[in-house]
């Protein structure tokens, strides 16, 4: 019987959908019965809503998640959900240059400019994730029994001329400010990705995007999008294999007995 997943996600989740046909027309996806779920369509715009201060779904979007789950009854989920929102912090230049030292992972910051406290850094990117990302990875949790794998948006794209060509959403804000260095930017990146994993506990798995996919640190210049943020299909066709078979082993992991005690 094929193993059923249901992947939910917005802009990120294009790759994935390029990917998914592309592989199906190839017969390189067997036994799976894959739904791909946009949550980022016109009709579900716009997908948070603030209420006495705090961010909530919406109901048309809560009502699609659990629709496509009654409908789909999958084993395993994919959130690819959101996952931009580190660029508030990582993308534009600052009026105030601004660089922050990582002592966990030995990462300095540039004396040249503002250094921040690291806390303060990571405090500002909690909150993002905790009303972007991560609000919809704790409805999946609320709503679905399965393991849920939380898969981190791409690699930052290093090439400052590419994103300049394609500055899409952080137009305005790139010709009004300029580009943070590639630099900066990864470790923004870097340091969003370690929240999500921190996030992830229980039937949360966080993913780790295989190696294949980047070059030191930044996305590989043959997967990037022509926009300042997005992977392309060539990248889809790397991961979705690699998803669906790490959903396959976590459904069995979940399904095996759990042992009750020692091994002998």
């Amino acid at each position: 019987m094929d193993l059923r997943v249901t992947a939910y996600g917005h802009s990120h989740l294009s790759a994935y959908l390029h990917a998914k046909r592309s592989l199906e027309a190839a017969g390189a996806l067997p036994g799976v019965a894959l739904s791909l779920v946009r949550l980022n369509l016109p009709e579900l715009l716009p997908g948070i809503e603030y209420r006495d201060g705090e961010a909530v779904l919406s109901e048309a979007i809560t009502r699609r998640i659990r629709f496509t789950l009654r409908r789909d009854q999958p084993e395993a989920v994919l959130s690819v959900n959101m996952g931009n929102e580190y660029n508030i912090i990582a993308m534009h230049a600052h009026p105030e240059p601004f660089d922050f030292h990582w002592p966990e992972m030995d990462l300095h910051a540039d004396k040249s400019r503002t250094v921040l406290p690291f806390d303060l850094i990571k405090a500002e990117l909690a909150v993002l994730a905790n009303r972007n990302t991560l609000l919809y990875v704790r409805f999946l949790a609320e709503n679905f029994a399965g393991p849920i794998l939380l898969v981190p948006p791409p690699p930052p794209i290093g090439d400052d001329d590419h994103i300049r060509a394609n500055p899409g959403v952080f137009a305005n804000n790139i010709a009004a400010y300029g580009l943070n260095p590639p630099e900066v930017r990864l470790k923004v990146y870097m340091l969003y990705c370690q929240i999500l994993r921190e996030a992830a506990t229980g039937r949360v798995i966080y993913y780790d995007l295989p190696h294949q996919i980047a070059e030191a640190g930044y996305l590989k210049k043959g997967l990037w999008y022509s926009a300042p943020t997005h992977a392309n299909g060539e990248y889809g066709e790397i991961l979705l294999p690699k998803l669906i078979d790490r959903a396959r082993r976590e459904v069995a992991r979940a399904a095996a007995p759990q042992s009750s005690g020692a091994t002998p």
